[in-house]
């Protein structure tokens, strides 16, 4: 028990592995499941933001009313009809949406169509060298109304890839404006039909007014695709948008050629094409 000159008495160290409690052994489970909680509940209040933006929407404009399915049509039915509503590589559908009828020029002539704006979401797959294939939700705001006229051919105008931009990949029908032409490309197994529907004006509001979206006509739908350059600040989310969408598809039908609406087979609602009213039948009142 004598300690000897020069020597140096060490106190006994503890291993630092001998104080770490459970506590500190499950600590990142507890971040990583506190974080997922706050992610979780924050989706649910925006989510209910959403909600309560659409329910003061449709409250607000008295010929609006909720649709999971717009004129009438299904997820499944509008993927597989409408090309400018991406399938995804897994799930698609929508949301959050609105139908109504809208007041929009044909022909000189103004006509009550019907009109659906609604929120569109795909899965697209991912390739990550770590986790192999993972799925990434996409969204984009769409809106589609019913033409008095049905359109032979599919026309459809898209936003012009980056390197078409360039020009060095450059598809489509070619129209005599090179601008155009740098910012969209047209698809149409008709080229005559392409080149009436997109005269000179109509390329100009496409240009100036809906660049970066998809414009698509089948059968008797005119689909639209893309965010709109304005929004309703006073509606939350994607709400705020739907207002906005269905007055960029009213400007649209508006700037269709007459020449095209003849040669779908003369100007709407003719006798000569039933079932086709020229003022919709009023709607009784929404209360509350």
């Amino acid at each position: 028990g004598v300690t000897r000159p020069g020597s140096v008495h060490s106190a006994r160290t503890t291993c630092p592995s001998s104080t770490r409690g459970p506590f500190v052994e499950v600590l990142p489970f507890l971040l990583v499941g506190l974080l997922a909680l706050g992610g979780f509940l924050a989706t649910v209040r925006r989510r209910r933001r959403i909600d309560h933006a659409l329910q003061r929407l449709v409250l607000r404009d008295p010929d609006l009313d909720p649709t999971a399915t717009p004129l009438g049509l299904d997820r499944a039915t509008l993927a597989a009809r409408c090309a400018t509503l991406p399938q995804g590589d897994r799930h698609a559908g929508l949301e959050h949406g609105v139908e109504g009828p809208v007041r929009a020029l044909v022909a000189g002539r103004e006509h009550r169509l019907d009109c659906a704006a609604f929120r569109w979401w795909w899965e697209q797959r991912q390739h990550n060298p770590r986790h192999g294939h993972r799925f990434r939700r996409r969204i984009t705001t769409a809106a589609v109304v019913r033409l008095p006229a049905r359109v032979p051919t599919t026309i459809r105008v898209r936003p012009e890839s980056v390197l078409g931009r360039l020009g060095v990949t450059r598809g489509g029908r070619q129209l005599e404006s090179s601008e155009f032409n740098r910012r969209f490309r047209v698809e149409c197994a008709d080229d005559r039909l392409a080149v009436m529907l997109l005269d000179a004006d109509l390329q100009a509001t496409l240009l100036e007014h809906y660049a970066g979206r998809s414009v698509e006509l089948v059968d008797d739908l005119l689909v639209l695709e893309g965010s709109p350059s304005h929004r309703d600040d006073s509606l939350a989310g994607v709400v705020g948008e739907l207002p906005a969408v269905r007055q960029d598809v009213v400007r649209l039908v508006a700037a269709v050629p007459d020449q095209l609406w003849r040669q779908f087979g003369g100007t709407p609602w003719t006798p000569e094409m039933p079932g086709r009213p020229d003022v919709a039948p009023a709607r009784e009142p929404r209360h509350g």
